[in-house]
């Protein structure tokens, strides 16, 4: 997914696999996403997109938001402060 800000914010705070979630979670922060969005979104094994998960999670980064069948669906968790800031640092990079 080419994301509009050209991977600024990457470039500010690193090409870390959570950094590339939170970047892709910002640009489109109402959007729910599945486990398997992670997997393809930041290109790491199952094993290690599922300790970012549940590392984004504990932090309260993202949260889960429903549960269709047996799929869990996940989003950024806005109304986490820390969250605030950098959406507001992003949409900055983005004028």
């Amino acid at each position: 997914m080419k994301h509009s800000s050209e991977n600024l914010f990457c470039q500010f705070f690193g090409y870390s696999p959570e950094t590339k979630i939170i970047e892709s979670l910002l640009e489109f922060p109402t959007r729910h996403f599945t486990f398997n969005d992670i997997v393809k979104e930041i290109n790491v094994n199952r094993k290690r997109a599922y300790e970012i998960l549940h590392y984004l999670l504990d932090e309260g980064f993202i949260k889960e938001v429903e549960k269709i069948k047996n799929i869990q669906f996940y989003a950024l968790n806005v109304r986490k402060p820390e969250i605030k800031c950098l959406d507001a640092f992003f949409h900055k990079l983005l004028k």
